[in-house]
């Protein structure tokens, strides 16, 4: 009973279903938070922790466990299974691998696949923090048209410690529309050395 009343408050302080008919959640910016009142702001940031925890814990079930798991062994058959393919052109490889090779191959894809998915989750962080960190950044106009999604990742290394130098290349890279998503940008930390920006 307690959920059901709960899920219905939730309905009524943020009508995501109202939102969503004019803009998907992965779209919305700076603009859309600053039309939000505080309530459905902290929603949107429960939900999309609530969202993040809840995939990282059902990655746990990816994983296939098999004995002898050899994980340089593994990444070795994946990799070049990757070559082949790509030399083919997506034909199937002529190469042929054995049964426990295949399963070293799956079994390396899934723990690169929870690896990944991790790195989404985030944890041990408070929603008011985040909400204060998105209302100082998006504060700034430059700021407002970055994806409320992207922006969360960038409070979030904040608050892990992220150094200035490496959250201004962030948001440059995020403010621009032109942005190459496979290549992330270079900042110059204060001690003068060349680092690649890592995100999320």
């Amino acid at each position: 009973m307690k959920i059901i009343v709960t899920v219905l408050i939730a309905c009524l302080l943020f009508p995501i279903s109202g939102l969503t008919e004019t803009k998907y959640m992965n779209n919305f910016d700076g603009n859309d938070w600053r039309e939000w009142n505080p309530t459905s702001r902290s929603m949107f940031i429960t939900g999309f922790l609530a969202g993040t925890g809840y995939a990282s814990k059902k990655s746990e079930f990816i994983s296939y466990t098999i004995n002898n798991f050899d994980f340089q062994k593994a990444a070795d058959l994946y990799w070049s299974l990757v070559d082949t393919l790509l030399e083919e052109k997506g034909k199937v490889s002529k190469k042929y691998y054995s049964e426990a090779e295949v399963k070293q191959i799956m079994e390396f894809e899934s723990k690169r696949n929870k690896v990944e998915i991790d790195n989404y989750a985030i944890s041990n962080i408070k929603v008011g923090q985040i909400k204060d960190g998105l209302n100082l950044i998006y504060a700034d106009f430059k700021n407002r048209k970055i994806l409320l999604v992207d922006l969360i990742y960038v409070v979030r290394k904040q608050i892990n410690g992220s150094s200035p130098e490496e959250i201004e290349a962030i948001l440059q890279w995020l403010r621009s529309p032109d942005k190459d998503s496979k290549k992330l940008p270079e900042f110059i930390e204060k001690d003068g050395k060349k680092k690649t920006v890592t995100f999320p």
